[in-house]
């Protein structure tokens, strides 16, 4: 066995090992402490304001921890369609529409389908907390959503929507009045246009 500025080298059967600290030797009467790590808090987030940058981040950076807004895991929330509308699908076909997927309705999730915690959601799952999707010619309710209480939105009324294309099922963010997406339909029946 030899010993070399602070470790000790072994030699088994011609291969030699090297076991101990690869820094220069402790100088005399140094001692080395053993502490526990301490758990630091998290600081306090605070709420979104609707002015933060919710472009996508570049790839080699890392994704600070943002405020989700309020929006809380709903994947397991009954999401009830609270209206329909009839409207001709592309092969001619009537059906009920009541409702679009995006953003607004949807959980991220991992590989294996497990849906992630909130504050690892991409920012633009994180922009449109309570949403409401209409009909612009009948201002049919299809359905609200709140995804801060997990529920419809209690006594929602559609406002106005004169100022958008007629036939268009619309998404709205509640407390803006933002359209955040829109789909042009063929009604069928008494709400239907030309």
């Amino acid at each position: 066995m030899l010993v070399l500025a602070g470790g000790v080298v072994v030699l088994l059967a011609g291969v030699g090992l090297a076991i101990g600290p690869a820094l220069a030797p402790v100088p005399g009467g140094a001692t080395v402490e053993h502490r526990v790590a301490a758990h630091v808090p998290d600081p306090p987030v605070e709420p979104r304001t609707g002015r933060e940058s919710l472009e996508p981040q570049p790839a080699e950076q890392a994704r600070p921890v943002l405020p989700t807004n309020g929006i809380r895991d709903c994947s397991s929330a009954d999401q009830p369609s609270q209206g329909s509308v009839t409207v001709l699908g592309e092969d001619g076909v009537e059906y009920e529409h009541s409702g679009m997927e995006g953003p607004w309705s949807r959980f991220a999730a991992d590989e294996e389908g497990n849906v992630l915690p909130v504050e690892q959601w991409p920012l633009s799952d994180l922009e449109h907390a309570v949403i409401a999707q209409v009909e612009t010619t009948t201002r049919t309710v299809l359905m609200t959503f709140d995804r801060r209480t997990c529920a419809p939105v209690p006594d929602y009324v559609a406002p106005a929507l004169d100022h958008l294309p007629p036939s268009t099922v619309v998404v709205l963010d509640v407390e803006t009045g933002e359209v955040v997406a829109q789909e042009p339909v063929r009604l069928v029946g008494a709400g239907s246009t030309p």
